[in-house]
């Protein structure tokens, strides 16, 4: 069979060369869609990695499927998965008086805006994004240790570190975040793609807890060697919309 193409932006970021490496070691073709070209002919198997807006316009040229995670997964989630207050609200709703405190603030699906610690709802600059912009809103906490866990069927396949504060011994910090990923994945594991980033971490005096997660094909690397594996998590969240499965049909991104 014919390895998989992977479609690149053609910005040259860390994160596309870490993919762009990890491709070469598999003997998988890369194609850098200069001025969003796609190869022709069309591969029959290719997927994209790069900017949420990138591989928006290569899943309509390239016809690729790609897997959202729900806007309200995260405030949906039992509390002893999150550690924390988290709400869902809109740009209609987001200067609600329950939200005139110091909070985090983030956008829940495209970052329309930048995320972080506000005093007030009132305090984004949402003048341009549209009024049923989803919005998730959390009590402001700390977190020393942030893993990023690349899952492939409910499995984490790839766990690199992008914090970690103190001396923690790095290998036994990635089991137990392993651990409790797939925990938070094996609850209701309908409720996401097949194919996800998730990030996990520990809250100072609260424990492990849920960051967020993310859509795989536009999420950051870590790590000097990423497993090649999560090229199968790129090819199942960003690959050809005939592959679908039809479990990932409610986490199609629409156009």
């Amino acid at each position: 069979m014919t390895e998989p193409t992977i479609l690149l932006s053609q910005r040259f970021s860390q994160d596309s060369q870490a993919v762009w490496q990890a491709a070469a070691r598999r003997s998988w073709p890369v194609h850098r869609a200069i001025r969003f070209s796609v190869p022709d002919p069309l591969p029959e198997l290719v997927c994209a990695f790069g900017e949420v807006t990138f591989c928006g316009i290569m899943a309509e040229r390239a016809k690729l499927a790609l897997l959202d995670v729900p806007d309200s997964w995260l405030a949906l989630l039992p509390r002893e998965f999150v550690k924390r207050d988290v709400w869902q609200c809109t740009k209609l709703t987001v200067d609600a008086e329950k939200f005139n405190s110091r909070l985090f603030f983030k956008p829940a699906n495209d970052k329309v805006f930048q995320c972080g610690v506000y005093e007030r709802g009132t305090d984004l600059h949402l003048k341009h994004i549209d009024d049923d912009c989803p919005i998730l809103v959390s009590e402001v906490v700390e977190f020393n240790v942030e893993f990023r866990c690349w899952v492939l069927d409910g499995k984490v396949i790839n766990c690199e570190y992008y914090r970690l504060v103190g001396e923690r011994d790095e290998n036994a910090a990635r089991e137990e975040a392993i651990d409790f990923a797939e925990t938070v994945l094996a609850h209701q594991p309908e409720k996401l793609p097949s194919a996800v980033v998730l990030d996990v971490g520990i809250i100072e005096g609260r424990g492990w807890a849920v960051v967020e997660a993310n859509q795989a094909y536009a999420s950051g690397i870590y790590g000097d060697a990423p497993a090649d594996d999560l090229l199968e998590v790129l090819l199942r969240a960003a690959g050809p919309e005939r592959r679908l499965l039809e479990r990932d049909r409610p986490f199609v991104r629409l156009a």
